[in-house]
Formats: C-alpha cells, structure tokens, sequence
C-alpha cells in the first residue's frame, strides 16, 4: 500500500472581503487557516496598510504541525476618531 502525499500548501482567510469597522473604534475580525499540515513551524505576518485607520490585534500567527488546521480568529480595531 502506497500514500500519495497530494495536499496543496497554502493559506485560507475567511472572510476575503467585507470587513467594516466604524468610527467609534469597532472591530472586524477574519480567520486564517492553513490548507495542509506544515513541516515546520509556518509564521504568517499580519498588518495593516493603513494604522492610523486601524491595526491588527497580532503583528503574527505561528501555525504548527499540531495546530494547522484550527482557525487562528484576529480582530482588525478601528481606531475611534477624537471630535474636533
């Protein structure tokens, strides 16, 4: 009997588009989820393109041969805007 290792690497992010927040400091949050069960330990950077909108809540998940496949959830944070 023969295995054929066939799994594709790579990365699911959950939801690809749609994440609003509001200006009185709202959160969104998306899930990253590798495809396959990694060799070694694989870490994903996350930012955000634009910080004085909003940052991430980590600067990075590290996914590993025993939690490949549970869903890392992160939060983008609005940042609340002062009146003037």
């Amino acid at each position: 009997m023969s295995n054929t290792d066939d799994d594709t690497a790579g990365i699911t992010l959950t939801p690809t588009s749609g994440l609003i927040t509001t200006e009185a400091g709202g959160t969104a949050t998306f899930t990253v989820v590798l495809t396959a069960r990694p060799t070694a330990n694989v870490t994903i950077g996350l930012i955000s393109t634009d910080t004085t909108e909003g940052t991430v809540n980590q600067a990075s998940v590290t996914f590993t041969s025993d939690n490949w496949n549970i869903r890392a959830d992160r939060h983008h944070h609005r940042r609340q805007r002062r009146a003037r």
